[in-house]
């Protein structure tokens, strides 16, 4: 590790032999030493001696996975030693205070995921606040020293993503951990992550675009050692370069461990390619990473209907279930609507309703609008399906829409979003 070192202070006394704590002090001496001279993690575990040492990580940002399926990201500025007496021996005395310190950044005390499920809220211990996007694998924002559930409230938008991590600091550092199939249920837009040029329909998972951004190293490696430089799905194709990558100055470390379990840690950009496929690097995420190749995801697909709303004298549609993915926009619901109905010989108009009641009005040009509802409540078409389901129909079955000629004396009554609970 090229980062601080931190001796935790948490060292135990023992009543024993004197000759017998000379040598636990020597052993603890050399193990803090090793620490500071930057051996690697397996060079700090379990000694052999009646005293063990484990090493912490305590601030940067790793990533690992496991051939049964789990993967891990984190992150860790730091690295602290604990001394540990031997859980056999009796008459410990806890000493309070650290005989040595070596500073190491804050860990990390408290985090929020935000509804995009890319973006998370962490505090430190100095009560330091930052905005992390989990794609780009660092923090974006350094918010200071502000209360954590307030600036969520702040940040808060009415959006529904699946989950596909779980978030966690029991290291003090942020932790991501992946299990398939569910680390490939969440998916946006390409236009919504900066893409351009690319066509508005054209989806990417976000599950998908971690584990290719943080395994790109060792994927074109092993491609040219082992596929003929053959081009990788989602790393080389031409609108690659636009997604979230990580920082070449402080990449995460990705964490796996190999089919017979035996664990390994790499820095991202640390790969050589002779790391083995199914072998090393889990199978699930060689699919993923190296052919394009991910599991059916049932909650990516989303049915609802299309009814005429009651005393509207519009006619039904044909076909009025549907499925659509999980992140169409209502708008091209209502666009759909709107075609499907002027086939019917009812020829209506659809305009944007965006998050706040005043764009509920359509223009004023004598043209006549159609107006969705949900749940009695007017739908703003600026949210997805999923979004829709969950703030509005609030309900496990089909989402009804119903849909009538817009009446600007008549509005719908437009909904209202309520933050999280502190």
């Amino acid at each position: 590790y090229d980062v601080p070192y931190e001796y935790c202070g948490t060292a135990v006394q023992q009543q024993q032999h004197p000759q017998q704590q000379q040598q636990q002090q020597q052993h603890s001496g050399q193990l803090a030493a090793a620490g500071s001279n930057g051996a690697p993690a397996a060079g700090l575990g379990r000694s052999s001696s009646s005293s063990s040492a484990i090493a912490i990580p305590a601030g940067g940002r790793t990533l690992s996975g496991s051939a049964s399926g789990r993967a891990v990201y984190a992150s860790s500025p730091a690295l602290r030693l604990r001394h540990l007496p031997d859980p056999g021996a009796g008459g410990e005395v806890p000493l309070l205070s650290p005989c040595v310190r070596i500073q190491g950044a804050p860990g990390l005390v408290a985090l929020r995921v935000l509804t995009d499920k890319r973006h998370v809220l962490t505090k430190d211990s100095a009560g330091h606040v930052q905005l992390w996007d989990v794609l780009a694998g660092q923090p974006v924002q350094q918010l200071g020293q502000v209360d954590l559930a307030g600036m969520e409230r702040r940040l808060f938008r009415p959006l529904y993503v699946e989950s596909w991590f779980t978030a966690d600091i029991k290291l003090g550092a942020l932790a991501l951990n992946l299990e398939p199939p569910k680390c490939f249920a969440a998916e946006c837009y390409a236009l919504d992550l900066g893409v351009r040029d690319v066509p508005d329909d054209q989806k990417v998972n976000l599950g998908a675009c971690l584990l290719r951004t943080a395994l790109s190293s060792w994927a074109h490696e092993f491609s040219r050692l082992h596929m003929s430089g053959a081009p990788l799905p989602g790393l080389d194709d031409p609108a690659a370069d636009q997604l979230p990558h990580f920082s070449d100055q402080l990449p995460p470390a990705v964490v796996s461990a190999s089919a017979s379990g035996v664990a390994w840690r790499l820095n991202a950009n640390a790969f050589t390619g002779h790391e083995r496929e199914s072998e090393d690097v889990p199978p699930w995420v060689c699919e993923a990473v190296l052919r394009g190749l991910l599991p059916f995801v049932k909650e990516l697909k989303s049915a609802f209907v299309l009814l005429p709303a009651e005393g509207s004298g519009l006619p039904s549609l044909l076909q009025s279930r549907l499925n659509a993915p999980r992140i169409l926009q209502v708008m091209k619901v209502a666009n759909y609507c709107a075609t499907k109905l002027a086939e019917l010989g009812v020829p209506l108009c659809t305009h944007e309703v965006g998050l706040t009641p005043d764009t509920q009005q359509p223009p004023a040009n004598g043209k006549q609008y159609l107006e969705l509802t949900c749940n009695g409540l007017a739908v703003p078409y600026s949210m997805s399906l999923a979004t829709i389901k969950k703030f509005l129909w609030k309900r496990s079955d089909d989402v009804v829409f119903h849909y009538r000629t817009l009446d600007p004396a008549r509005l719908a009554p437009f909904p209202t979003f309520q933050s999280p609970e502190p």
